[in-house]
């Protein structure tokens, strides 16, 4: 069965690793655009983590799953559902941009974007496998 086509143009998630919020949107730090976006946008007073640091928050906030629930931590698993998925079956075009080595297309954050850029040395992805070693089905 298909979503039907989403009536809103436009979705776009901003995340920052390890930014305090109060350096952000109460004057401590000047950011116009950002400002810009949250007034034109929707903003949320409050955030939960799922998990204590990028690999078990990321894949609760990408995926709408709990972050030990299909095959844990490690690369996600073809049977996890991703946001960007369901946006681009509601019609929306998608785009993911990243830096992080943790969000690489190596951990199959790439599934679901029509484009999905990893702005990182190419060998990050591979070398943070490694190192996780067997943590990593």
């Amino acid at each position: 069965m298909n979503p039907p086509k989403a009536d809103i143009k436009n979705v776009l998630l901003i995340t920052v690793d390890s930014l305090r919020y109060d350096w952000t949107l109460t004057g401590d730090l000047e950011l116009p655009t950002t400002n810009e976006l949250v007034k034109d946008g929707t903003y949320f007073n409050s955030a939960f983590a799922t998990g204590p640091g990028t690999s078990a928050s990321f894949p609760a906030m990408l995926t709408g799953t709990l972050p030990l629930s299909h095959s844990g931590l490690g690369p996600l698993n073809d049977d996890r559902p991703r946001v960007a998925s369901n946006l681009r079956k509601a019609g929306l075009n998608t785009g993911g941009f990243q830096s992080n080595p943790f969000l690489s297309r190596h951990f199959n954050y790439d599934v679901g974007f029509d484009i999905f850029e990893d702005y990182q040395n190419p060998l990050m992805g591979i070398a943070t496998k490694v190192f996780l070693g067997n943590r990593i089905k």
